[in-house]
């Protein structure tokens, strides 16, 4: 188990090294050790703790800004949590935030930290939640395999995209879509635009949508859609005018 979390980990901390945003802005940890993994500490020998804190400390391809460890309320967890804090060295220790409780009560205060506690992979009752993690494999299993056929293999490229920018519009229906901020701005874009057309005659929509295109392409968005094996790709700017022209209405 020891040597697959350290495989584990090295993998997705190298994933999140492919995106330039997680580059930009760090990579924040959350380490979730409620139920039967109240205490960590027994998880592993001391030798084998220390080995995971070394590459957390000195291999690390990404920036931490903060790290949150969240833990049941048992005593000897307040002791084993004391050790960790010491080995995890002066750096690291500043950025690291301990949450004690329950489900419930740890969750709400990551909350107040801003994370999004609905991307956990576990909820407030600690049933665990594997939809998200079923897909993100599925995606990596299909981005490898595009690697592989362009020759690749090992290297990011820009054919995939994974994940998306705050900044890049996703071309899917459904209200977790929408309430993208690349796709909010793009809404914001096609209303201002929308009395313009209809206060115009004889421009065509198409010259408005490609305002719209290039607004979002010059503050660094691209339009995006995704396959059926989860894999987002941008699209042409043909295709992105046409996607736009579609939410300009002949009437306001």
């Amino acid at each position: 188990p020891w040597k697959s979390l350290m495989r584990c980990l090295f993998y997705q901390f190298s994933c999140a090294a492919e995106d330039e945003e997680t580059q930009k802005r760090g990579l924040l940890v959350v380490a979730y050790f409620i139920g039967n993994a109240s205490n960590p500490a027994n998880q592993f020998t001391r030798q084998q703790n220390q080995d995971i804190l070394t590459m957390v400390r000195t291999f690390m391809p990404v920036r931490i800004p903060a790290i949150h460890i969240c833990c049941g309320s048992h005593p000897i967890v307040y002791s084993a949590m004391q050790l960790f804090t010491f080995l995890l060295g002066t750096n690291l220790r500043v950025r690291l935030r301990m949450h004690y409780g329950t489900h419930t009560e740890v969750q709400y205060n990551l909350m107040s930290f801003g994370i999004p506690v609905e991307a956990l992979p576990i909820d407030y009752k600690g049933e665990l939640k594997t939809k998200a993690q079923f897909k993100w494999i599925q995606h990596r299993r299909a981005t490898e395999e595009q690697a592989k056929v362009n020759g690749q293999e090992g290297s990011c490229f820009d054919t995939i995209i994974e994940p998306p920018a705050l900044a890049d519009v996703l071309l899917r229906r459904g209200k977790n879509f929408q309430n993208h901020p690349g796709n909010q701005r793009m809404q914001e874009l096609v209303a201002r635009v929308q009395a313009e057309y209809v206060s115009t005659t004889g421009t065509p929509k198409w010259i408005f949508a490609s305002s719209v295109v290039d607004e979002i392409h010059s503050a660094g968005g691209r339009f995006l859609e995704c396959s059926k094996k989860g894999v987002w790709s941008e699209v042409e700017r043909l295709e992105a005018i046409n996607r736009v022209s579609k939410g300009i209405r002949n009437e306001p």
